[in-house]
C-alpha cells in the first residue's frame, strides 16, 4: 500500500538520513549484530531485496540513490568501534543491510509492507 506521506523525495531522502544518522551513533557490535539477526529471516529478505534491487533504479535518481549510499559509509566510518578486530565480510555485510534499509526509505510509496519490514526489521540477535 503506497504511503502518501513519503511520496514527496525530498522527505524520503530525509527519512533515509534520519535513519543513518542514528545509525551512525550505534556501535559497530550493533551493526554485526543486526547482520546477525537478519539470517534468520534470509527468504523474505531476499525477496524484499528483489523487489528493492528493480525498485530504486526506477523510481530514485541516481544522484538520490549516490548520496544515501555515502551517507551509509559514512555512518559506518563514523560508528564508534568498540570491536577491535572485524572480519571484511562482517563489515561489508553490516554496511550493506544498513545501506538497503536506507534505501527502502528512498521507495516506501512503492513497497508492500511485507517488503518494507523485511528490509527496514531492526532485530538484533
Amino acid at each position: 500500500m503506497p504511503r502518501s506521506w513519503n511520496s514527496d523525495p525530498e522527505r524520503a531522502l530525509d527519512a533515509a538520513r534520519e535513519l543513518l544518522d542514528r545509525w551512525a551513533r550505534q556501535p559497530v557490535s550493533r551493526w554485526l549484530a543486526l547482520a546477525a539477526g537478519l539470517e534468520a529471516d534470509i527468504d523474505a529478505r531476499a525477496a524484499a531485496e528483489g523487489v528493492l534491487g528493480a525498485v530504486v533504479p526506477a523510481c530514485v535518481s541516481s544522484f538520490d540513490e549516490w548520496v544515501v549510499r555515502d551517507l551509509a559509509d559514512t555512518a559506518w566510518q563514523m560508528a564508534p568501534r568498540d570491536i577491535s578486530r572485524i572480519s571484511e565480510a562482517d563489515a561489508r555485510r553490516a554496511r550493506h543491510l544498513v545501506e538497503r534499509m536506507a534505501l527502502a526509505h528512498l521507495v516506501r510509496d512503492t513497497l508492500d509492507d511485507a517488503d518494507f519490514t523485511a528490509l527496514t526489521a531492526h532485530r538484533v540477535a
